[in-house]
């Protein structure tokens, strides 16, 4: 991989960690919960939270090495919930910004008495997450033929043109990518800013990242045989693009206490997009144990060996742009049903 492509690809960087979580739910509708995640170490610490002692979970660390030296890092946790009470719907403490912007997933449980025996419902959703809006100009800057040529190619034999078209692809996603966290952020603010004043800006930002010395340090970045970080200058220039919204918006006469809500739905955006970033090549295995006979699932063809467990695979981009929804239920009968 050279040096361009490594950096092309910090635009959809994310750490492949591993999720398998059991959930055994009991007779009188408690549950305990197991859940272990494996990864790099540095993606498993750097990526949305896990659980941990101080959100009620006793947890276990541990860590590999294989014989090329690489670690995996390895997070075994329990919880037990009694019957009635809140199940976790997400790692992080409750009413954090984690929890606000990170992975949830609202979890119940239902007991329902019949006449011949007990029904147990299991439900969790992992709500929808943005995605496509961003993804869709990320395949268009970067999934063509001539980026891809080029990028593969080493930044030192490139043309002056060729440094300049790839360099001006980047600034162009980049200030693309930030006019739609914008338009979401404007999207969600109640009463909204004036159109007139949004779009003007809207607009005030995007010449930042077309700055000349910008993209001469875009350059210096390709060239000088360091590892490629782009998080100072993205912070840097993000500063810099806030600033002039900020500005512009003042010029408009919009109150500075709407200047910064708009602004904090800004970075919630952009974060909340970050950490669905690092959601996109992660795995999940959920198995679910149900009290007596599982008779009804959404888990398609179910690979268990037991008749009251059920399991779900799938990965980070299932709960993209839509709510995945996993539901299972069984059935215990009356002892005198059994004879």
């Amino acid at each position: 991989m050279t040096r361009l492509t490594a950096c092309l690809a910090l635009f959809l960087a994310a750490g492949c960690i591993e999720r398998a979580e059991t959930i055994v739910i009991k007779e009188d509708g408690g549950a305990r919960f197991v859940t272990v995640v494996r990864g790099d170490p540095g993606d498993v610490q750097g990526g949305d939270v896990l659980p941990s002692k101080e959100t009620g979970w006793q947890v276990e660390d541990r860590t590999e090495t294989d014989a090329e030296g690489k670690q995996t890092l390895i997070r075994t946790a329990s919880r037990e919930v009694a019957a009635g009470a809140p199940l976790p719907a997400s790692y992080a403490p409750e009413g954090s910004r984690a929890a606000q912007l990170g992975l949830n997933f609202p979890t119940t449980i239902q007991v329902e008495q019949a006449d011949n025996g007990t029904y147990y419902h299991f439900r969790r959703v992992y709500p929808r997450r943005t995605w496509w809006t961003v993804e869709y100009l990320r395949q268009k800057a970067f999934e063509n033929n001539e980026v891809k040529k080029l990028g593969e190619m080493d930044p030192k034999t490139l043309t002056e043109a060729e440094r300049a078209f790839l360099v001006d692809t980047l600034a162009n996603y980049a200030a693309d990518e930030m006019g739609t966290f914008l338009d979401l952020a404007a999207a969600g603010l109640s009463p909204p800013l004036p159109q007139r004043a949004f779009l003007d800006a809207r607009r005030s930002a995007r010449p930042i990242y077309h700055d000349k010395q910008l993209a001469a340090r875009v350059v210096d970045l390709l060239t000088d045989g360091a590892p490629v970080d782009l998080a100072p200058l993205e912070h840097e220039v993000r500063t810099r693009a806030k600033d002039a919204i900020s500005v512009s918006l003042t010029d408009a006469g919009v109150p500075k206490d709407r200047i910064a809500a708009f602004l904090e739905a800004f970075e919630q955006v952009r974060e909340t997009y970050e950490l669905t970033k690092d959601l996109s090549d992660e795995s999940w295995k959920v198995t679910v144990e149900l009290p007596g006979t599982i008779v009804a699932h959404n888990a398609g063809e179910a690979d268990s060996a037991a008749p009251n467990q059920v399991e779900w695979r799938f990965d980070g981009k299932a709960f993209f742009d839509r709510d995945l929804v996993l539901m299972a239920t069984s059935f215990v009968p009356k002892e005198s049903e059994k004879r």
